[in-house]
């Protein structure tokens, strides 16, 4: 029976202790629903942005698809062989500019979507530092003065 006492006395104590400090467990339960709604925020951001991504990504194989399909009809259709070998020159050396352009651009888009979201999360963990630096000091207030 002592030892069913004992626990008794340990679970009240422990009830007891949330007693005392029930605006810095408020706030603590406020600092977390905040975490989740910025963490909500910063995966619809980063969403959008994939999908921004994706659509380009699309657009530029469309694309690419549509001037290759050109520069062979444009081969095919030239009876010179140095011409074909000109023009092969020539659409190889566009093909790889544009190429180069088009992995920028994708890149930029990516650079551009990880800063975005990645400031989203530096703002509120800067926040959340503090907010809960301020209810722990509050908490340890509270503590000292009961």
């Amino acid at each position: 029976m002592t030892d069913q006492k004992e626990g008794q006395k340990n679970k009240n104590a422990f009830i007891e202790s949330f007693a005392k400090f029930p605006s810095g467990l408020h706030e603590l339960a406020e600092i977390q629903r905040k975490n989740m709604n910025v963490f909500a925020q910063a995966q619809q951001e980063s969403l959008q942005n994939m999908q921004k991504i994706a659509s380009k990504q699309g657009a530029i194989f469309s694309k690419i698809m549509q001037q290759t399909s050109g520069m062979a009809n444009d081969l095919l259709n030239q009876e010179k062989p140095e011409e074909k070998l000109q023009n092969s020159a020539r659409t190889l050396h566009t093909g790889y500019l544009q190429a180069l352009e088009n992995v920028k651009e994708v890149s930029d888009m990516v650079a551009e979507a990880n800063a975005k979201t990645g400031k989203i999360l530096q703002k509120r963990t800067a926040e959340c530092l503090k907010e809960t630096q301020d209810c722990s000091r509050k908490i340890l207030n509270a503590g000292k003065a009961s």
